[in-house]
């Protein structure tokens, strides 16, 4: 054993160099590995200086998770993403020692919320459901620590709130260097005491914390008494220490759920909880049971709520508080308990999911004893009607439809139209709900594609089975096809060859869905809208002749005709008409030259004419045609006016520059001098962007979203671009399929760029074996937040498996199936399987989903034979 000590020594002192090496960063893990220089892993921390509040923390970090010292790396001064994250310790806020498992929530206001927590309570309306359901939970390991995302804006918004500790950091800044600490305190508690009238402690009386807000609906914190009466509450004032103490328009109330006029209650000082228990004393009360039956007097299913008030109405827009309580139907009775005695009550049928959606409310007083039985009638079943929609005898399949029902109430002879808006399945079948057999016993359905016209059908409730299925038939809303033609002429009466003549129909907004029982209130006005329809456009031909065809219904319509040399013109007509007659009559012409920096193309800047008045009138420039060869613009179709040109950038709003009071004549040509030579060189900014991945190769098909104080685009593009903006900098998201979002503040020059990739994921579809047919499978991966720039992606499966390369977040997968023909994708409610799921940094994920083997194969049948 001796003969081998000199050599154990050596091999020590060779490791021992080697971490020194390495501590003092001559020595990297990835050293022979080339990066393009310089890449954002490259630049030194010291570059940027500590962050506001930023926390000093520890300096040196151990190997662990496989991680390498990720959080001593700090991102770049123009970076806001980089890397595998920091490390977030919890810490008790007097001694700093480590707290380890706590559950904290961590939100980002640029990505979740889009503001600051203020705007967010104003927005979210509800404080406990932005932290918790916005915001994304982890959970420190033994250490007290986990490793979190760089934020996308610099700073997050943690809060850490348990029946032990509480912590809020509303502006917590990664630590440069080390590791970034949230200090945390022991959890303020309330406890309340519920006793009967002698005094004697109560189990099972649900005490609640009941917080109200002027920012927010009431947060109503519920817990039943222990054995001993007691029901302690952790952390009552969060909402109130997140939005400022002492609050005025907060206050906290503690009380017992009971349903009386005046529930035992105290209102509590929010900046001086009470140590003591709160004694709450228990009324003497009684007992409700609600029978609910259908109109043919059986047991309402199990799958709806009953909710019961006091006085005559029950407000079911707020949720439950200590003046309403809800009860689950159980076998056609809804049981309520811990009702104060003698007193008016209202109960009313709410997430009426299977019954129409009219919820029956019963009234008056009722004097509550020991047992009391109240039967409320609901609606029958959902009656369903269903229809097939052809156009010249095809079915109009995956089309937009608007469905309206009007028809006379039952009871007071009153008239009611609703409207729905629905898409016919690839049999060209629509589903939608009646009103139920109290409301009405005949409705008429009309049913309108903006397209193919329109077609009504009776309906007669009284004939509808129990099953509550009406079928409507065949339903055929084609119209004949209808000619419009005409000629186009110059001033002269000559014909004008190759003019652009097109169909502009009047779509008139108005306000009656907003009220579909009473229809518009007195004094709303219409708005009238043109929208052509290039799908109906013609050319003229030698003679000046043009003819278009097609299912033009009732309505108001005009002919758009022009061309080069002539300004635009408008012509009203009937469908029907023909013979029509256009003259156009000579435009005037504005030309110029733009000199631009050095890397901007023609094909980057956008020209607009705003005319102030003249003959002009309230023109628009969207109808003029305006060229660019080279450096030079020019203007055509315009008519005579005094006009002004605006020159910008495409996809930003703020104008580069503005040249006013150019008069136009028709007929001729301005040569304005100034707009000879328009120089922009002063007036716009050039970055070069390049992408790579770790190992120094250039990333293709690259997205980049900029915002800039004039307006926000998305640039696309494959290896090397250009981006062309107004003077000043531009706030960058940069996405690549599989890799990770990088983000970068005040870019205003070129820019290397490194992307990380992102966290495998696994999706698998069991079941699909049993399908029958050669079929088509895909899946659609859509992310669940706000501004992303990948909005959805389809990726198709083998083996019934893909994996995927996502970035952290939350994600919706659904699967999608083609027929053997190919010829369209099932996409009717009910064969799409969808499923949430949720990447988390560092760990692969496996998402399964089942399929519905027999409804999918009924429906590819079905599929097939219609094909």
């Amino acid at each position: 054993m001796k003969r081998f000590t000199p050599l154990i020594v050596l091999l020590g002192l060779v490791t021992a160099v080697f971490w020194i090496l390495f501590d003092k960063g001559e020595i990297g893990l990835n050293s022979g590995v080339k990066s393009p220089a310089p890449s954002l892993g490259e630049q030194s921390p010291a570059l940027l200086g500590p962050k506001p509040g930023a926390t000093a923390g520890a300096q040196k970090l151990s190997l662990r998770q496989g991680l390498v010292a990720a959080a001593a790396v700090a991102p770049p001064a123009n970076s806001k993403s980089y890397g595998s994250g920091f490390i977030l310790r919890t810490v008790r806020k007097e001694t700093l020692e480590a707290i380890p498992e706590v559950e904290i929530s961590v939100l980002n206001p640029h990505r979740d919320s889009g503001n600051d927590l203020s705007d967010t309570f104003d927005e979210q309306r509800d404080y406990l459901r932005v932290l918790w359901e916005a915001g994304t939970t982890y959970r420190t390991d033994k250490n007290g620590e986990v490793i979190l995302p760089w934020p996308e804006d610099y700073r997050y918004l943690v809060i850490a709130d348990s029946e032990e500790w509480f912590a809020m950091d509303l502006d917590l800044y990664p630590a440069v260097e080390g590791i970034t600490l949230l200090e945390l305190q022991p959890a303020t508690t309330v406890t309340l005491l519920a006793v009967d009238q002698q005094g004697v402690p109560l189990a099972a009386i649900p005490a609640v914390i009941q917080i109200e807000g002027a920012h927010f609906q009431s947060i109503l914190m519920r817990k039943e008494t222990d054995p001993d009466g007691l029901a302690v509450f952790a952390n009552p004032d969060t909402p109130i220490r997140a939005s400022g103490w002492n609050n005025p328009d907060m206050s906290i109330v503690a009380g017992l759920d009971i349903l009386a006029p005046v529930p035992p209650s105290q209102l509590l000082d929010s900046n001086n909880l009470p140590i003591e228990p709160v004694k709450l004393v228990v009324p003497k009360t009684g007992k409700v049971e609600v029978t609910v039956i259908d109109s043919w007097g059986r047991p309402m299913s199990e799958n709806n709520l009953l909710m019961l008030g006091i006085g005559e109405d029950v407000d079911t827009f707020y949720a439950p508080s200590m003046s309403r309580m809800t009860a689950k139907v159980v076998g056609g009775i809804a049981r309520f308990e811990l009702i104060g005695l003698g007193q008016t009550l209202t109960a009313e049928i709410i997430d009426n999911e299977n019954y129409n959606g009219n919820s029956i409310t019963f009234g008056g007083p009722v004097t509550v004893g020991e047992v009391v039985s109240v039967v409320l009638v609901g609606g029958g079943p959902p009656r369903m009607a269903k229809a097939q929609l052809l156009v010249d005898g095809v079915q109009l399949y995956e089309t937009a439809l608007e469905v309206t029902i009007t028809g006379t109430y039952t009871a007071n002879g009153n008239r009611f139209r609703r409207r729905l808006y629905l898409e016919t399945n690839p049999l060209g079948m629509v589903e939608f709900d009646l009103p139920s057999i109290d409301e009405a016993r005949l409705i008429e359905a009309t049913f309108k594609s903006e397209h193919h016209g329109s077609q009504s059908s009776a309906v007669s409730l009284d004939g509808i089975a129990e099953e509550g299925v009406c079928d409507l038939g065949q339903v055929t809303i084609s119209f004949p096809s209808v000619l419009v033609s005409g000629r186009v002429v110059d001033q002269n009466g000559e014909p004008i060859h190759r003019a652009e003549v097109a169909v502009e129909k009047l779509e008139v907004l108005d306000e009656d869905s907003l009220f579909s029982d009473d229809g518009p209130p007195p004094g709303s006005f219409y708005e009238e809208v043109w929208e052509r329809d290039w799908r109906l456009s013609d050319t003229t031909d030698e003679h000046g002749k043009f003819q278009i065809r097609s299912n033009i219904v009732a309505g108001k319509y005009r002919l758009a005709a022009w061309g080069k040399k002539w300004q635009i013109l408008f012509v009203p007509f009937t469908p029907g008409d023909s013979g029509l007659e256009a003259i156009l009559i000579d435009a005037g012409i504005v030309e110029g030259s733009l000199i631009l920096p050095k890397r901007v193309v023609m094909d980057d800047i956008e020209l607009e004419l705003d005319y102030l008045g003249g003959t002009g009138g309230d023109w628009d420039s969207s109808n003029s045609a305006w060229e660019l060869s080279g450096d030079k613009f020019r203007f055509t179709q315009l008519p005579a006016g005094n006009a002004s040109l605006l020159v910008k950038l495409d996809g930003f709003d703020e104008e580069l520059t503005r040249i006013d009071n150019i008069e136009l004549d028709v007929g001729e040509v301005n040569r304005d001098p100034r707009l000879q030579r328009i120089d922009l060189r002063e007036l716009i900014n050039v970055a070069r962007i390049r992408v790579f991945d770790p190992d120094g190769r250039s990333l293709e098909w690259v997205r980049i979203k900029a915002d800039h104080p004039s307006g926000s685009t998305t640039f696309r593009f494959s290896q090397l671009t250009h981006l062309v903006f107004p003077n000043g900098a531009l706030d960058l998201e940069i996405n690549s399929h599989g890799y990770r979002t990088v983000t970068l503040n005040q870019v205003s020059g070129d820019q290397d760029v490194v992307l990380h990739p992102g966290v495998g994921v696994e999706v698998e579809v069991l079941g699909l074996e049993n399908l029958s047919g050669d079929l088509g499978i895909e899946i659609t991966i859509i992310p669940i937040r706000e501004g992303g720039m990948f909005r959805w992606e389809r990726h198709e499966l083998e083996n019934s498996k893909t994996t995927l390369t996502l970035e952290p977040g939350a994600y919706r997968v659904s699967l999608r199936i083609a027929s053997a023909s190919g010829s369209r994708l099932l996409s009717e409610p009910g064969l799409l399987i969808e499923s949430e799921f949720v990447v988390v940094d560092r760990h692969g994920h496996q998402v399964v989903l089942e399929a519905d083997v027999e409804h999918i194969n009924e429906a590819l049948q079905q599929l097939e034979t219609d094909n």
